[in-house]
């Protein structure tokens, strides 16, 4: 598999080379990345850059890089408009679960950091300097 690789602040990223990298999330601080991906590997593979863990985030810092993101590349907004939120009854029992396990759904994963000759996370890593 081909990769590229990316500075960030204190390491270099290491991505495969069809993964779409948005730079327009990157910043002077930039020191983590995180994979956008898709369940059903309907959409590509985005690179998207952050100051801090993308594991420590919040829902909302989530939320505002899915947006930030569907300004600059509208089908990863078009997927989140089709996601389908579970809906509970009144005992508390999932109603929808079928329709829930077929819709799309966007994940947000961090780019693991990794020592050279180790095995890469679905061809992801980053390696420190030392």
């Amino acid at each position: 598999m081909k990769s590229k690789k990316i500075a960030l602040k204190t390491g270099t990223l290491i991505v495969p080379k069809d993964f779409i990298v948005i730079e327009e999330t990157r910043t002077d601080n930039s020191d983590y990345a995180g994979i956008i991906a898709e369940k059903h590997g309907k959409l590509p593979h985005y690179v998207v850059f952050s100051d801090k863990p993308i594991n420590s985030m919040s829902a909302t810092e989530e939320d505002a890089i899915y947006e930030e993101c569907s300004k600059i590349h509208p089908e990863i907004g078009e997927y989140l408009d089709r996601e389908v939120e579970l809906s509970f009854d009144e005992d508390g029992k999932i109603e929808n679960a079928q329709e829930w396990l077929a819709s799309v759904r966007l994940g947000l994963f961090g780019v693991p950091d990794k020592k050279h000759g180790d095995e890469f996370f679905c061809g992801t890593a980053i390696y420190r300097e030392a």
